[in-house]
């Protein structure tokens, strides 16, 4: 999946209210990856985490460690898309 697909895919999932309050209230990394999977977005742990992480951070940065578990081009935009479109359930994911 290219960039634009993923972008589209993204923007798409978010509209659907029931996903990003499901996607709020998963339990943990794996969960969420299903959820994503469940729309057509194939993300690694590694890039779910990576959102998590963006979604939680207080400066928009990603931590260190965050930084150090991604590899390969995927997330950044992943990130970019989830944490504007995503942004709001910051404070109620649990993953």
């Amino acid at each position: 999946m290219n960039q634009d697909e993923l972008k589209a895919k993204m923007e798409e999932a978010v509209k659907d209210e029931a996903f990003v309050n499901q996607l709020a209230e998963a339990e943990n990394a794996e969960e969420a990856q299903k959820l994503f999977e469940s729309k057509g977005i194939s993300l690694s742990l590694e890039e779910v985490e990576a959102i998590a992480n963006q979604l939680k951070s207080a400066n928009g940065e990603l931590s260190d460690d965050a930084l150090e578990n991604v590899s390969g081009g995927l997330v950044t935009p992943v990130i970019i898309i989830g944490g504007i479109v995503l942004y709001g359930i910051a404070s109620r994911i649990k993953w």
